[in-house]
């Protein structure tokens, strides 16, 4: 995995360049040939597979990937590997997207149909997004919350198509968002429609309810 420090950057830049242009290629080249809506997974490495999230997250890729979605995942254990299980399960591509060197495991081969190498974070994250239905984000640390809100602020500066972004476990994420009305958008740093693209649900219902309408 490469280091962004300013050394690197300056001194490989040329190689970033081209790395990113290769990424990015490989990434919309295996999108292309996917002729299903996707649904991307997003949330922590380190839940369990006893524990009431992955548990879900099993469930609604396995309903979703029943329904004719592929699934994309970060290719690593936790919530990624409950719905690259579902999604096998279902018989629909299941597609990681992983990033080299990463320190979380690697999901086992066999609940993924295809893998994506990747050096470079933010391209890992554009491919992750731009051909998604909606994405979905469980319980998660800094890894889950750094996409949520960088794909917030892509919907919000018109940088890509809206699309749901599904935060899963009100419980969770309704301290995050009472904390963003309360502060950013009532101090004005933030537009009132920033967040409308977010939807807190809690039940597998009410994820592939909001998800079927889109079609």
């Amino acid at each position: 995995m490469v280091s962004f420090n300013k050394n690197i950057v300056y001194q490989k830049k040329e190689w970033t360049v081209n790395r990113s242009k290769e990424e990015i290629a490989q990434g919309l080249e295996m999108l292309k040939k996917i002729n299903k809506p996707i649904v991307t997974f997003c949330g922590s490495a380190r839940t369990q597979p006893s524990d009431f999230f992955y548990k879900h997250a099993l469930s609604v890729s396995e309903q979703l990937g029943s329904r004719g979605y592929a699934i994309i995942t970060g290719a690593g254990r936790g919530i990624m590997e409950a719905a690259a299980k579902g999604a096998t399960k279902a018989q629909t591509d299941s597609i990681g997207l992983r990033v080299e060197g990463h320190t979380t495991d690697v999901v086992d081969r066999k609940y993924l149909t295809q893998i994506l190498q990747f050096k470079l974070f933010f391209a890992k994250r554009f491919i992750g997004l731009i051909k998604s239905r909606a994405i979905i984000y469980y319980p998660g640390g800094l890894g889950t919350l750094n996409e949520l809100m960088e794909n917030m602020m892509l919907i919000q500066n018109q940088a890509v198509d809206p699309i749901p972004l599904v935060c899963v476990g009100k419980k969770f994420w309704n301290h995050l968002f009472n904390w963003l009305d309360d502060e950013t958008l009532k101090g004005n740093y933030l537009t009132r429609g920033s967040l409308d693209q977010v939807h807190i649900l809690d039940t597998e219902e009410e994820i592939l309810k909001l998800i079927e309408n889109l079609k």
